[in-house]
């Protein structure tokens, strides 16, 4: 059985440091987020990780480590550049991208999700 997996990228909210985290298809638009692990902006971009787009619901699994650096397993999309910061449950938070205020929080579960500069 052929797996469908993506890495999307994610940026620390505390430390800005970047990370990747492996989202896997269950069925339809249902992805699952299985694993996360640190990389740098050169890698990411050669990997093409930075171009990845897609519009998915996603979870993260229990087994999701979450954040390398913080340790969260949430994450919110930016309205001003669109790009995923993590977040561990604060109502206020800025975007580790482009700084801007986070005013739609979501929590650890499902959310549509579009990444990449695209």
């Amino acid at each position: 059985m052929k797996v469908n997996a993506q890495v999307i990228l994610i940026r620390c909210k505390s430390s800005k440091r970047l990370y990747g985290a492996r989202i896997q298809q269950r069925k339809g638009k249902e992805w699952d987020m299985t694993w996360s692990f640190p990389i740098d902006d050169m890698r990411a971009k050669n990997e093409g990780f930075d171009k990845t787009t897609l519009n998915v619901d996603c979870c993260a699994t229990e087994e999701y480590p979450g954040c390398p650096t913080c340790g969260a397993t949430g994450y919110v999309q930016c309205a001003a550049c669109g790009k995923l910061t993590c977040w561990n449950g604060e109502n206020r938070s800025k975007c580790a991208w482009c700084n801007e205020q986070l005013n739609d929080i979501a929590y650890r579960g499902a959310m549509d999700i579009s990444v990449g500069d695209d």
